[in-house]
């Protein structure tokens, strides 16, 4: 396939692109979509690479993935290798631990499957991955894998019949695509059958490249459909949100795509010259480089220098595109041209141990749960702090005999602990608060799981649904007098809930949550319960025990003990209005956001002590702070006790749980 400088033009808008939205440069809501512009271009590009090799009877599988690995692993290697460096200086545990983890896999090309089953890409915690962005590295190697064997399979058979196989698998990827993107977006994200739409989207415009070389379509239809892809793509870029994605809006940028490169193949047209401008083409060929540079060091410099401002910002740009240029001249060139190393298989000879030696780093950073003596005793002693007492129970092992149990005694429990991890993570609380009050009470708990019997998280929707059904159940069947809820109720206001199995539009998610949370709270109620709803701990954006425990501390580390009140309580007033409607009903509601307050800020360190273990889940010793709150409320509970166990039926002893 000959040069097409409007292709590398293509490929500079989509880095930038993916850059000013990662560095929150500008307006680019959508700049993530950057992404699905390469999915086209790569689909485009090694279909036609191995198509005229096919019908040539001259591709080999072994010739076309050692050119693969020349253009795709040694830069990569590069850039974890450097990555592992920094990460040994200025990782925590916990980080390091997750990092060793992440390379193994991004390694073996799968980090893709990895991060659907740990992390979600708009996630915070994402935002301290440094190898995040390599998913679609992955999404495209398992491509590679696939498309070779397939054309090879078709290369007897008609351009129609292979239209008509190459069209068909793309029409079920994007029908699953926007299926699953409601339900499960994590999946539509990350995995390559929800994914391959695009890369076959670009490979369907290859396999009828013939006809675009021909020159069919007037200048002026070219000019209009150049123009209108153009346009597709940008609008997508502007106005898309992580809530749409994927989706619908995926189109906009995949259709945009495909008219600009069949469109601006006349260098007569205007998105043409536009692309082919010498600072576009540059861009474009460092593109790769810049791409795997790019996140990385916006991870490890927010580490190291704190929060972006417009300086940092530019500093880190700079940096990138230094790097960038250095990386494709030094490595990605001499690898991808050296006639000695495509004519032997010194390639592999070499490649092959770098990658064991790199999937062996990053097993035993993980094995060695971080490397801990990269940090001084202070900073070993600190990860005790990371320790949780584990309340969840699956729904399908969800029994009363399952509950884990809080204080002492046994029989029947003077009240009920239901929520999601932010009702765990007070367990030590309530343990001590039990003791005291001479209170045998029981807790259960699920991630990511609001107490609300209809309206979930998609992701998990069913799981959830029936864990709170159990837990109602388990509340009628011991007639426990007293039940508290705790949830990390703004929290869910942001994400993708289903209502009754079907999609709650983002701006009636709010009221769809706390309506459905007031009813349970009514149904307990008229049970006779007397229900006590506490509320959400203050977030940050940061770990004050990473922070607090990195081997290269910044100068700045103040910065990462507290956080302004103002930005912590941003978008609060519809949670406000939740808890005082509550209170108005009769629902005990307990306040906890202030205890953390000093002047105008909210502590994450207190004497030198992190009162989280992350961004939001308290320590142990952060729970313990919350015991002028909740005393009130497990005094009152003790002195209900006889009542309660007056009306309440007896239960065999719970001394353990299975």
């Amino acid at each position: 396939m000959r040069y097409r400088a409007d292709i590398d033009g293509l490929r500079a808008v989509a880095v930038a692109a993916v850059l000013l939205y990662h560095f929150q440069v500008g307006a680019l809501a959508g700049g993530f979509l950057g992404v699905d512009v390469f999915f086209v271009i790569s689909g485009f590009l090694i279909t036609g690479i191995i198509l005229p090799a096919v019908q040539n009877n001259t591709f080999t599988f072994s010739g076309f993935y050692k050119k693969r690995v020349l253009r795709i692993f040694p830069l990569f290697a590069v850039v974890l290798a450097c990555c592992f460096a920094a990460g040994m200086l200025i990782l925590s545990l916990k980080e390091f631990r997750q990092f060793s983890q992440d390379a193994a896999y991004a390694a073996l090309g799968v980090s893709n499957i990895h991060f659907f089953l740990h992390t979600g890409y708009f996630d915070l915690a994402a935002k301290a991955k440094p190898l995040l962005h390599t998913w679609s590295l992955g999404v495209e190697e398992q491509f590679y894998f696939c498309l070779p064997v397939l054309l090879v399979m078709l290369r007897a058979r008609s351009v129609r019949f292979r239209t008509a196989v190459l069209g068909g698998l793309a029409v079920c990827s994007l029908t699953a695509m926007l299926v699953t993107g409601r339900t499960a977006p994590d999946a539509a994200f990350y995995l390559l059958p929800f994914r391959a739409w695009e890369l076959l989207a670009g490979a369907l415009l290859a396999l009828h490249t013939g006809a675009v070389h021909a020159g069919r379509g007037s200048l002026a239809l070219r000019q209009a459909v150049s123009l209108g892809g153009a346009a597709l793509i940008g609008s997508g870029m502007v106005y898309a949100t992580p809530a749409m994605h994927p989706g619908w809006v995926t189109l906009l940028p995949v259709a945009g795509t495909c008219a600009v490169i069949w469109g601006a193949h006349d260098s007569r047209t205007l998105v043409n010259r536009l692309l082919s401008l010498s600072a576009m083409r540059f861009t474009g060929r460092i593109s790769y480089s810049l791409y795997l540079w790019h996140w990385p060091v916006l991870v490890f410099g927010v580490m190291l220098g704190g929060p972006l401002t417009p300086q940092r910002t530019a500093v880190m740009l700079m940096f990138c595109v230094v790097l960038s240029w250095l990386s494709w001249r030094y490595v990605e060139q001499p690898a991808r041209h050296s006639e000695r190393l495509l004519s032997s298989w010194r390639p592999v000879q070499v490649f092959v141990p770098v990658l064991l030696l790199l999937v062996a780093a990053g097993i035993t950073g993980f094995a060695t749960k971080g490397l801990p003596q990269r940090l001084t005793a202070q900073g070993r002693q600190m990860e005790t702090l990371r320790a949780f007492k584990n309340t969840d129970v699956q729904p399908e092992k969800l029994t009363v005999a399952a509950m884990t149990p809080l204080g002492g005694g046994s029989g029947h429990p003077d009240f009920i602990v239901w929520g999601d991890s932010h009702a765990e993570h007070l367990y030590p609380l309530f343990v001590r608060l039990a003791q005291r009050y001479g209170l045998h009470g029981l807790m259960a708990t699920h991630s990511n799981t609001i107490p609300s019997l209809n309206v979930q998280l998609g992701e998990q929707y069913d799981a959830a649904v029936q864990f709170n059904r159990k837990m109602l159940e388990a509340v009628r069947a011991t007639g426990v007098r007293h039940v508290i809820l705790a949830a990390r109720w703004q929290g869910y206001l942001a994400a993708r809930m289903l209502q009754d199995g079907s999609p709650v539009p983002p701006d009636r998610t709010a009221g769809a949550v706390f309506a459905s949370v007031g009813r349970l709270t009514a149904d307990l109620r008229a049970m006779g319960c007397t229900v006590w709803l506490v509320e959400d701990v203050p977030g940050h954006a940061f770990s004050a025990l990473d922070e607090l425990q990195r081997p290269l501390r910044p100068s700045n580390a103040g910065e990462f003990e507290s956080t302004a009140a103002a930005a912590a309580d941003k978008g609060r007033a519809v949670v406000e209005r939740f808890l005082d409607g509550q209170a108005a009903a009769g629902v005990q509601v307990v306040r906890t956001r202030a205890l953390f307050l000093s002047g105008d800020r909210y502590l994450a360190v207190r004497g030198g002590v992190p009162l989280y273990r992350d961004t939001n889940h308290l320590s142990a010793p952060g729970a313990l702070l919350l015991e002028g709150a909740l005393w009130p409320a497990l005094a009152q509970i003790g002195t209900d006790r006889v009542v309660a166990h007056r009306t309440a039926p007896v239960l065999a002893p719970q001394n353990s749980r299975p």
